[in-house]
């Protein structure tokens, strides 16, 4: 039959406003209509990651979408956020990568 090409990840894709830098290019767009969240279906790996900020005990997604390649913990089924930067003063970013289909649409626990 036709050749198929190789069974791509889907990621959950959002952008908080006023954040820097885009991974829009790192797949391609799935046009949802007007739901929320968005998806992405991943052209460089089969790795999603999402991003967030906990401040004061409040988090807020900053970014989800694909990696742009398979690296150590994308084998990962679920989103187990580990912290990586300290933006401001009492606020720390989680990230998590993982190698399910929408993986990264919510975390499993931030402490």
């Amino acid at each position: 039959g036709p050749h198929m090409p190789p069974n791509r990840r889907t990621c959950v894709f959002f952008e908080a406003p006023g954040v820097r830098g885009s991974t829009k290019t790192l797949g391609e767009l799935l046009d949802t209509g007007t739901e929320l969240p968005r998806a992405i279906r991943c052209l460089y790996s089969r790795c999603c990651f999402g991003i967030w900020n906990l401040t004061q005990d409040r988090a807020q997604v900053e970014m989800q979408g694909c990696r742009d390649s398979d690296e150590p913990g994308c084998e990962s089924l679920h989103c187990d956020p580990s912290p990586r930067a300290h933006p401001s003063p009492g606020s720390t970013l989680f990230t998590c990568s993982c190698g399910t289909d929408f993986c990264n649409a919510n975390y499993s626990h931030l402490p």
